[in-house]
């Protein structure tokens, strides 16, 4: 079964939004300074930002009391609405996916991540949004499906790993050792040296050729 590995995911994200974030907010600003209107649209850009970080405060409070009150829900609804291209409403529409993970909701959940990859402002938090999406399916017991939507885009950059160790977690489950061992061997290759590398070992050995053997010749 898919497990969320909230703090390994997230450190995926830091990772890419340390090394792309800039970059895109740069490109974005020479852009506007090209067509003109810079300090009109700087003046918007940091009101949107503190409307939607306040909106996004109400909801993290609601959830860290597991509770999801009414207020936290017009306040997701408004993110959506009204702040839908800023990081807080993907980041809204996520919580409250894991929420409802949480309250064994995962037809509301799959809802919610489907919303933040159709709607997630950049390649990193789509990413991290298509995993739990993926998980979701998987969990129902549609592994082939899962594969499917794993393999219908393409990971944001330091996020090949996980995408290379989801597929190989569900292979496993579909008994298909020897294709979860590339794919095992690819999220180690592909791995960050921010991401800890022993599970990824350990999953590599698992499913190696030898060990398959050996499994094998102990159970005649």
């Amino acid at each position: 079964m898919a497990e969320f590995d909230e703090e390994d995911e997230l450190t995926r994200f830091k990772r890419w939004w340390a090394n792309n974030g800039r970059g895109l907010i740069l490109g974005v600003v020479l852009g506007l300074l090209i067509v003109g209107g810079w300090y009109t649209w700087n003046w918007y850009q940091d009101r949107q930002a503190r409307y939607a970080a306040s909106l996004y405060g109400k909801v993290t409070q609601a959830l860290d009391k597991q509770k999801m009150t009414a207020g936290a829900k017009q306040a997701i609804k408004d993110l959506k609405n009204d702040y839908g291209a800023t990081p807080y409403a993907t980041a809204a529409a996520m919580a409250l996916g894991r929420f409802e993970v949480s309250q064994g909701n995962s037809n509301k959940a799959k809802e919610q991540f489907a919303w933040a990859v159709k709607n997630a402002p950049n390649a990193g938090m789509r990413s991290l949004a298509r995993t739990r999406q993926v998980r979701m399916v998987w969990n129902e017991g549609k592994a082939d499906k899962a594969l499917k939507l794993l393999r219908s885009s393409e990971p944001a950059p330091g996020f090949a790993s996980l995408y290379a160790e989801i597929r190989g977690d569900i292979l496993v489950a579909k008994h298909q050792r020897s294709d979860a061992h590339a794919a095992y061997k690819k999220a180690l290759a592909e791995r960050s040296h921010h991401v800890p590398k022993r599970r990824l070992q350990a999953k590599v050995r698992s499913t190696s050729p030898a060990d398959n053997e050996s499994t094998s010749s102990s159970n005649p």
